[in-house]
C-alpha cells in the first residue's frame, strides 16, 4: 500500500463515520416534557471542528438524551485552540442547564499546557456524567518494526533517544499515553508531531517514524491492509476489535497507571441546579445505552462507561493528577 492509498482509505473510512452520525444533529423528541426543565431546546457544545470521533459520539449522544428529556439536544461546534475556545464560553454561559459541553482529556490537561487556558476545570463547571473511554493501541510498521512490546522497549533503550514516536501534536492525548508509556518503561524517545493523526499513521506504515499510541478505529483500515501491526492495547481486558492483541499489563507492565485512553463525558457551567443535574444525568445513561450507541461505540472501541456526578468528578480529580505528573516530568508546553 503506497502513501496516497493509505490516505484515502483512512480518510474514507473517516468520512463514512461522520456521514452516518450526522442525523443525530437534527433529531426531534419522541415526547414533550410535562411542565419544568428543561422546557426548551439544550445546546450542547463539542469544543472541536465536525465529523471527528468527538462530533460523532456527541450527536449519537444528544440524539439518545433528546428522546428522554424531551427537547432538542442542538448540537453546536465550536473548534480552537485544543478546546480552550468552547470551554471558556460554556464556563460563562448561565448556570441554568440549557448550555452542556462535551469534555475530553484536554479539558483536564490544558491548565498544564497552557499559560492561560482561561477556565479552571475544577472551579468553573459541574460534572453531569461519563459517557464511555477508548482503549488505544500501541502500534509499528508490521515490514521492519518491533514485533512485540518487549523488543520495542530493548530496541529504545539501545538506541538511547534516537527511536521516534508520532502523535496528533504538541499536547494531545497520543503524545501524552507514550510519555506515560516511556516513563513507566524507563526509556527515553523523540517526539514528531503531526497535524492530526492520519499523517502520522501513513509515515508509521511507511517506516518513517517507529512507533505511536493510536485509537483503533483510526488505524483499522492500516491493520487491516497488513501495513501496521498492534502490539498491545491500554485498558483492564483486550478489545473486542483485537481479541488477540495482549493488553499492556499482560505484557509485562504494571497494570495501575497503563489504563488510559481517550475518554468523554458532559459537564455544564459550575452552579447547576441539582434537579437539572440529575434530570442530564439520567438521560445521558439512557443515551449511552441505547442500540445506536451500543452500535457506534463498538464501531469506534468505545466501552460505554456511565456513573454519577460525583462518580465523574472523582475520576476528574485522577486524571488531571496523572496528566499533571508526566506534562511536568517531560517538559511539555503548547504555547
Amino acid at each position: 500500500m503506497n502513501n496516497q492509498t493509505a490516505r484515502r482509505t483512512f480518510c474514507k473510512t473517516t468520512a463514512a463515520l461522520a456521514l452516518g452520525a450526522l442525523p443525530a444533529a437534527f433529531a426531534t423528541p419522541s415526547f414533550a416534557q410535562a411542565g419544568g426543565y428543561p422546557d426548551r431546546p439544550v445546546k450542547l457544545v463539542v469544543p472541536y471542528a465536525p465529523g471527528g470521533p468527538t462530533d460523532i459520539l456527541a450527536r449519537i449522544i444528544a440524539r439518545g438524551m433528546s428522546q428522554s428529556l424531551g427537547q432538542p439536544i442542538v448540537v453546536e461546534n465550536k473548534a480552537g485552540a485544543a478546546g480552550n475556545i468552547a470551554y471558556q464560553g460554556v464556563a460563562a454561559a448561565p448556570a441554568d442547564g440549557y448550555t452542556l459541553v462535551v469534555i475530553d482529556i484536554p479539558f483536564v490537561t490544558n491548565a498544564f499546557l497552557y499559560q492561560k487556558p482561561g477556565y479552571d476545570p475544577v472551579r468553573d463547571f459541574a460534572p453531569v456524567g461519563m459517557i464511555g473511554y477508548a482503549p488505544v493501541a500501541l502500534v509499528t510498521a508490521a515490514r521492519g518494526g518491533p514485533a512485540s512490546v518487549g523488543a520495542l522497549v530493548a530496541k529504545a533503550k539501545a538506541a538511547d533517544g534516537k527511536m521516534t514516536y508520532g502523535s496528533a501534536g504538541v499536547g494531545s492525548p497520543p503524545h501524552l499515553f507514550m510519555e506515560l508509556f516511556a516513563q513507566q518503561a524507563g526509556i527515553k524517545l523523540t517526539h514528531v508531531p503531526y497535524k492530526g493523526a492520519s499523517n502520522a499513521l501513513v509515515d508509521l506504515a511507511a517506516g518513517t517514524i517507529d512507533t505511536m499510541f493510536v485509537g483503533v478505529s483510526a488505524a483499522r483500515s492500516l491493520i487491516n491492509a497488513g501495513a501496521l501491526q498492534p502490539l498491545a492495547v491500554t485498558g483492564t481486558q483486550r478489545m473486542h476489535a483485537l481479541p488477540s492483541v495482549s493488553t499492556l499489563a499482560e505484557t509485562g507492565f504494571p497494570e495501575e497507571g497503563l489504563r488510559f485512553g481517550p475518554w468523554w463525558a458532559i459537564a455544564g457551567p459550575a452552579g447547576l441546579p441539582a434537579g437539572a443535574v440529575a434530570k442530564l444525568n439520567a438521560a445521558v445513561r439512557a443515551a449511552a445505552s441505547t442500540l445506536a450507541a451500543t452500535e457506534a461505540f463498538q464501531e469506534m472501541g468505545i466501552v460505554r462507561d456511565t456513573g454519577s456526578p460525583e462518580q465523574l468528578a472523582a475520576f476528574l480529580g485522577q486524571d488531571r493528577e496523572r496528566w499533571k505528573r508526566v506534562i511536568q516530568s517531560a517538559g511539555i508546553r503548547n504555547e
